[in-house]
């Protein structure tokens, strides 16, 4: 039987070992070796081709969706739910835009309805929208005046969604109509489902100028709903709140407030104050807070006039500033609960481009994503302002420390 010789060298091409291999096992080792690696390569291929397969499915699954298409498949991302509170939501949107008019001085007066139809109405005394830009205005996302106009830096419509509030009421309406008043003359653009269905030309009206929304929430998007007319209540009294003098007519009932804020702790306060609320105002700023006989603490948080139901960076800044400005101005170290416990606030500050947590919309930041440059602003102002004020109101001073000393005062 022939044989061979396996030979091993050393690295130095020194001799290790000989060793006999019969031809026959040598050429019997080949032929299986030869196989594995023929089946290697079938597996290989095989792989290549169902990751190419793979790629080719992963391919046609990709689609790439219009920004209309978009919201109306994923209407959560824009409104949070599709039921009533994404109804409230697309409400809010457009009473945005119609406080916006109000802030930046142009008419007095918001009228909204809700009919027994679902069908809501929102009619505004503003400019009115140019008749050349109502398509764009309404039907095009991220179309807006608010991204460079130093008129709207600190506005309310530009609080979250800047461009867009208007358009997602549009794509998830099953009726949506704009019409503007302006300059004597009126033109109404009409949509379903985002996509537009007439455009009226502007004729002659004698209306003031200004916008009326008129819009029917989708069916086929939002659950079975009603609206909540405690909620809207709610909603219309924190804006005529925050906006001294404004008017809205909500289902023919006035809303108005003459005092702002002071009138918002009022309205708020389920108990008699311990003393007259401190009242504190400033630029871009304003605080008002007081004690009472609940133990709990309330805060009211609101950036550019919308409520921000988690607080954040303001409502940090004012409770660390309080308890330190405190127990400064006492020269006691008291604790936290002590000072803080049935404490009822409420605070409105003004900044340019906010930022939100998405899910719960807490305020954090300004524009840059720094919350530092907020936390000090309100910080400052309450450590200033309130000593000040404490310093000239003795008499408020001494019921603010009972109050930390468990000493109710006597009515």
């Amino acid at each position: 039987m022939d044989k061979t010789n396996t030979i091993k060298y050393d690295k130095d091409g020194k001799v290790l070992d000989v060793t006999d291999t019969d031809m026959e096992d040598m050429a019997r080792w080949e032929s299986l070796a030869g196989e594995a690696v023929r089946e290697a390569v079938r597996e290989s291929l095989a792989g290549e081709a169902v990751r190419e397969a793979e790629t080719e499915a992963e391919t046609e699954a990709l689609k790439e969706l219009s920004p209309l298409e978009h919201i109306r498949l994923r209407p959560g991302m824009y409104i949070g739910a599709t039921d009533v509170s994404g109804v409230h939501y697309l409400m809010e949107e457009i009473m945005n835009n119609a406080v916006d008019a109000y802030m930046l001085g142009y008419g007095g007066r918001i009228e909204l309805t809700v009919d027994e139809n679902r069908k809501i109405s929102v009619r505004n005394y503003g400019q009115g929208i140019p008749f050349n830009r109502l398509y764009d205005a309404t039907a095009k996302p991220w179309y807006s005046t608010k991204y460079n106009s130093k008129s709207f830096k600190k506005t309310i419509g530009k609080t979250r969604h800047a461009g867009y509030g208007l358009k997602v009421a549009n794509a998830l309406s099953d009726h949506f109509s704009v019409q503007s008043f302006r300059n004597k003359k009126t033109g109404t653009i009409t949509f379903s489902k985002g996509k537009m269905v007439q455009n009226q030309p502007e004729t002659e009206t004698g209306e003031s100028d200004g916008v009326l929304v008129t819009f029917i929430p989708d069916g086929t998007l939002f659950d079975d709903y009603h609206v909540i007319h405690k909620d809207v209540e709610e909603m219309v009294k924190r804006y005529v709140f925050l906006n001294k003098g404004l008017v809205i007519i909500y289902n023919g009932v006035r809303y108005t407030s003459q005092n702002g804020l002071p009138d918002l702790l009022r309205d708020k306060m389920k108990s008699s104050g311990w003393y007259p609320p401190i009242h504190l105002t400033g630029e871009d700023i304003e605080i008002i807070f007081c004690h009472n006989t609940r133990n709990a603490e309330e805060y009211y948080c609101f950036v550019n006039g919308s409520h921000i139901p988690g607080g954040g960076t303001p409502v940090d800044a004012f409770q660390t500033a309080y308890l330190e400005t405190i127990r400064h101005f006492f020269d006691k170290e008291y604790a936290d609960k002590e000072i803080l416990s049935s404490i009822i606030a409420v605070i409105a500050i003004k900044v340019q481009e906010p930022v939100f947590e998405g899910a719960t919309g807490k305020f954090w930041a300004d524009g840059q994503g720094e919350n530092t440059s907020i936390k000090n602003f309100v910080a400052d102002f309450i450590k200033r302002e309130l000593t000040e004020y404490l310093q000239c109101h003795p008499d408020i001073a001494v019921v603010v420390r009972d109050c930390l000393e468990h000493q109710r005062p006597m009515p």
